[in-house]
């Protein structure tokens, strides 16, 4: 075989191959989505009108969804996330500057939600209605800018990140009864 028919049939080869990974991932903009593998209540969420844009994929039903909203959007959509039948709910703040929308909402291959929020942004941190049952965590930023100015943006939103998730951890544990040890 000749190295030009080689690289051909190479080339041929991994054009199909890469043509179908693309088709393995679909986008979306705001029209209503449903998958046998989420709930009626995770697609209620999927198919709020605050919710601009969504990738299902590789693995359906693994999937991202971008969410643009002020505060009322937010918290309307946190209390739904609040009631999904599903072992934990978990409300990721970040200051991720690569970040998509104001919020966003990941769904594992097996249908569990994980809730993210955007910060800084249009909702501030003091506005938000954080239900009973969904724990708040903070994600650290992936990207960090090399501009001094915007780092210490970062670096400073971060801290306040931190700081609100370790008063929210306080707040629960002094709501809860005491335990005494046997």
């Amino acid at each position: 075989m000749t190295t030009a028919r080689s690289f051909l049939l190479f080339f041929a080869a991994s054009l199909g191959h890469f043509t179908t990974a693309n088709a393995l991932v679909t986008t979306h903009d705001r029209e209503p989505l449903h998958c046998s593998g989420w709930t009626d209540q995770l697609t209620a969420i999927i198919n709020d009108p605050a919710r601009v844009s969504g990738r299902i994929g590789p693995l359906a039903p693994s999937a991202r969804f971008e969410f643009e909203g002020d505060v009322d959007a937010f918290n309307r959509v946190l209390a739904r996330y609040a009631a999904l039948d599903q072992k934990e709910r978990v409300l990721d703040l970040s200051a991720d500057p690569t970040a998509g929308g104001d919020f966003a909402l990941s769904v594992t291959q097996d249908g569990t939600g994980f809730l993210h929020l955007h910060l800084p942004g249009r909702i501030a941190l003091a506005d938000l209605k954080i239900p009973a049952g969904v724990s708040v965590e903070a994600i650290p930023g992936v990207v960090l800018p090399t501009d001094p100015k915007q780092r210490a943006n970062i670096e400073s939103e971060e801290e306040r990140i931190k700081a609100f998730v370790v008063n929210r951890q306080a707040q629960l544990q002094s709501s809860q009864p005491a335990r005494v040890p046997k």
